[in-house]
């Protein structure tokens, strides 16, 4: 599961919970493609500023993984099979 499976189940918990204390918010806002833009950009950065800084066909690989598992995990659309994109290289 990626990071959004958790926000839909933290979401469900939210109303659950809003209910019972009748809190005036029934739901957590929709995220749209710009704040999975955003936050998807802001987790690949460390692996692409290593692979800068420091070049070896090692970081390249491992910038790689980690780059396509932050694809993975935080892009506001994703197959179940874009697991395979990050775990080819390995």
């Amino acid at each position: 599961a990626n990071v959004w499976a958790f926000f839909c189940l933290a979401d469900k918990i939210f109303r659950l919970v809003a209910s019972r204390i009748s809190f005036p918010i029934d739901r957590l806002p929709e995220p749209t493609p710009a704040v999975c833009a955003i936050l998807l950009l802001g987790s690949i950065s460390p692996g692409l500023i290593t692979v800068f800084r420091r070049p070896s066909s090692t970081k390249l690989i491992q910038s790689v993984v980690y780059v396509s598992l932050c694809s993975f995990m935080l892009a506001y659309h994703v197959h179940e099979k874009a697991i395979l994109t990050a775990l080819v290289p390995l």
